[in-house]
């Protein structure tokens, strides 16, 4: 019998796992109960959007690797498309389980697969290009500055201008062209004024 006044899931789970494991007892057959109805509720609540989350991240791993090994088999020349909305499919959902370094390398890998795909794409698909583009370096822009400094990010977009700057589309998209190239800038400079927001609050705080 355990009991342990704390209402705080983590202790009473660690010292429940203590228990278990210093009286060699089979956790298949011990259970851990709590009295207290409200805690009890929320205990379980807890532990089963634990459970849950655990189950449905084993599911997308499984998937994923399902999803690499039909990829394997096919002809990334004639199937150059399907990878990239793979890849960028497996970084959005990446980027949910862990919005750190795994998912900013998921979606460095989508935007370099794009970007080879982009060089044999007719000038009528480079705004379709562009716009994938933009979202992908967006991304590996707000990630980037959330773990890396500034300047890391800011080389980054100067990459990303770089790769598109040609990319025009038929002349008369010429000034949506330049828009869009500076709505590149504007999108960095926004999660530049967040950043200095978020350290201005920290200081506040400190």
């Amino acid at each position: 019998v355990l009991v342990a006044a704390s209402p705080v899931l983590e202790d009473v789970e660690q010292r429940y796992a203590l228990v278990v494991q210093r009286a060699s007892l089979d956790p298949r057959l011990a259970s851990l109960l709590v009295t207290e109805t409200d805690i009890a509720l929320r205990f379980g609540a807890e532990r089963l959007e634990g459970l849950l989350l655990s189950e449905a991240r084993a599911f997308f791993e499984g998937a994923a690797a399902w999803s690499r090994k039909v990829l394997e088999t096919l002809s990334p020349q004639s199937q150059a498309e399907l990878i990239i909305r793979h890849g960028v499919k497996l970084a959005f959902y990446t980027e949910i389980a862990d919005p750190g370094a795994p998912a900013l390398k998921e979606y460095l890998t989508a935007y370099k697969d794009l970007s080879e795909l982009a060089a044999f794409v007719p000038a009528d698909r480079h705004p379709e290009v562009k716009s994938v583009a933009e979202l992908l370096a967006c991304k590996v822009c707000s990630l980037t500055l959330a773990s890396s400094p500034p300047a890391d990010a800011h080389s980054s977009l100067l990459r990303h201008l770089s790769l598109y700057k040609d990319f025009a589309g038929p002349p008369s998209a010429a000034f949506i062209h330049l828009a869009w190239l500076a709505r590149q800038h504007a999108f960095f400079a926004a999660q530049l004024d967040l950043v200095a927001a978020a350290e201005a609050a920290d200081a506040s705080r400190g």
